[in-house]
């Protein structure tokens, strides 16, 4: 659900941590970034994500309350999605949640996905095809996935390293949605994730 409302990596959901969704201005966001050892593809993939208001509703804020917000490498405490398991010392971060999702949820929630030899990638081809479709802003989105916008973005990266403010994203972000799906079903997606 994270993958399909933000459009982020595979290995960038796979690090979040409790504290990596924080607050600004009243609105929730994902903190993507580089902090305590977490690998971020460049710059630009550094950035903050808000949180899909259809998130809510499917219950992620109790999701949220349930999770200890303590880092602790022993024992993955702190980790957003604690049940993913660790990867090895050679695997980058994107290797197990890949992985996990397609032994736990691809083939039990998502038959066709299998069938068309889709991967956990498609969430973010879905998720900026989608928000373009819904006339969301090109840059708006560009930033939210962490994608460059080109040379202006790149020479004024200095001046304004947060180019859009997570209520500026929020706005474009929630012209997006996928009418075609019944989420119902995926309201208790989020009991079933196991905690520490």
């Amino acid at each position: 659900m994270i993958a399909l409302f933000t459009g982020a990596r595979c290995g960038e959901i796979a690090q979040l941590r409790a504290e990596d969704v924080r607050e600004q201005d009243g609105i929730a966001y994902f903190s993507i970034n580089d902090e305590e050892g977490k690998a971020v593809k460049s710059k630009a993939a550094i950035r903050k994500v808000p949180v899909h208001s259809r998130l809510d509703e499917l219950g992620f804020k109790d999701y949220l309350k349930g999770l200890p917000n303590v880092w602790n490498e022993t024992h993955r405490s702190g980790l957003l999605l604690p049940g993913i398991p660790a990867p090895s010392v050679r695997q980058r971060p994107h290797a197990r949640l890949s992985k996990w999702f397609n032994e736990q949820y691809r083939d039990r929630f998502l038959g066709g996905f299998k069938a068309e030899n889709k991967s956990f990638h498609t969430f973010r081809r879905n998720f900026i095809r989608n928000s373009l479709v819904s006339d969301a802003s090109e840059t708006h989105v560009l930033n939210m996935v962490g994608h460059q916008e080109g040379e202006f973005s790149t020479a004024t990266i200095h001046y304004a390293p947060e180019r859009y403010t997570p209520k500026q994203l929020y706005n474009e972000l929630v012209k997006m949605d996928y009418p075609f799906l019944d989420f119902t079903a995926l309201a208790a997606f989020w009991r079933e994730i196991p905690k520490p």
